[in-house]
């Protein structure tokens, strides 16, 4: 579960680049344009949450991630690949995997300003299930009535 307030994170200075840098100031102009777009803001909260999942995963398993361009395709490549096998192992839902997956994507074709889709094409997608969706039943009468007059 997310946390709210404020989130302090430690730098590996041996890990921080100049191309680093740059891609989080990408990130930054991302999230602005998201913003712009008249996103909500639980929806630019989602964003950020996946990618800075993924972000820490580079850093443990790709530290090279943002380094190039080709780095980056590698890491999403196996981050994708991470992917599939907890879903696989029951680690994770199909789901949210995909979901993950789509925003990542999204987000490193924004950030490379990649447009036709090539850093990201040719690898395997995840893709949702809605058989395996959990669906909530809606509130009976009585409960809307009460959740209504609060």
């Amino acid at each position: 579960p997310r946390q709210k307030g404020y989130t302090i994170w430690q730098v590996k200075l041996n890990t921080f680049h100049e191309e680093r840098k740059n891609v989080i100031q990408r990130l930054s102009e991302f999230i602005y344009s998201l913003h712009s777009m008249g996103k909500r803001p639980i929806t630019i909260e989602n964003y950020i949450f996946v990618f800075i999942g993924f972000f820490q995963w580079c850093d443990k398993e790709y530290p090279h991630a943002f380094l190039k361009e080709k780095n980056i395709r590698e890491a999403y490549f196996l981050y994708t690949k991470t992917l599939h096998e907890e879903v696989r192992q029951n680690k994770q839902h199909v789901n949210s995997a995909a979901i993950k997956s789509r925003l990542i994507t999204t987000m490193i074709n924004a950030l490379f300003e990649e447009n036709k889709g090539s850093l990201t094409a040719g690898i395997k997608k995840i893709r949702r299930n809605k058989f395996a969706a959990n669906t909530t039943a809606p509130p009976s009468e009585v409960v809307a009535q009460q959740a209504i007059f609060l």
